[in-house]
């Protein structure tokens, strides 16, 4: 490759890098206990936290996931902190209603789940948020748009759930926040029309 191809790769590669500068999400908790992580054995992480800086919007009719994942490695192979709208219509009409809305995270309105990949690559199933709130600064779920809320959850294995429903969270009060702006074309999609 003579310079100018050199020159050429080195600039895409950081107007690419530097295009999500802006993104971020993370999920903290004071204690988090996976069953199983690593070589088949439970895991205690205190504290634990989740920081993602490859944020991606999904939406397809008036459902809208957000996938935000700690680094640009395969989802199969990273953690991850998924949130899922599922009607993108009603929450954008409550906040224009009211732009202090308070959201319940329960698994119908509004899904959380933490995927906990990378850091216990035995860990079969993601951990889902039972109840929580979310309080959203920006919704914007369109390209150039913004995205961007906090709250809290509790975390529970769905495994342990679906056996006993009285099962207590692995987690309480776990903090989230995301901040990103949608972006179209690779790595914001898993399959783009290139512009």
């Amino acid at each position: 490759m003579d310079v100018r191809g050199g020159l050429a790769v080195a600039v895409v590669l950081v107007g690419w890098a530097g295009c999500s500068d802006s993104d971020h999400a993370f999920l903290e908790a004071e204690t988090l206990t996976v069953t199983p992580c690593r070589d088949h054995q439970p895991r205690t992480f205190a504290p634990y936290r989740l920081d993602a800086g490859l944020l991606r919007w999904f939406a397809a009719e008036g459902v809208g996931t957000l996938e935000a994942r700690a680094g640009y490695r395969a989802a199969t192979i990273s953690d991850a902190l998924v949130v899922q709208f599922t009607d993108t219509g009603d929450v954008s009409r409550r906040l224009a209603a009211d732009p202090s809305a308070v959201f319940a995270v329960d698994g119908s309105a509004i899904r959380l789940s933490l995927v906990p990949a990378e850091t216990c690559p035995d860990a079969t199933q993601p951990l889902v948020a039972s109840a929580g709130v979310l309080t959203l600064s920006s919704f914007e779920p369109w390209k150039g748009g913004h995205i961007e809320g906090e709250g809290t959850v509790d975390l529970v294995d769905a495994r342990a759930v679906a056996k006993d429903p009285a099962a207590p969270p692995l987690v309480r009060g776990a903090r989230v926040g995301f901040s990103m702006t949608v972006r179209s074309g690779p790595p914001h999609e898993d399959f783009t029309k290139w512009p």
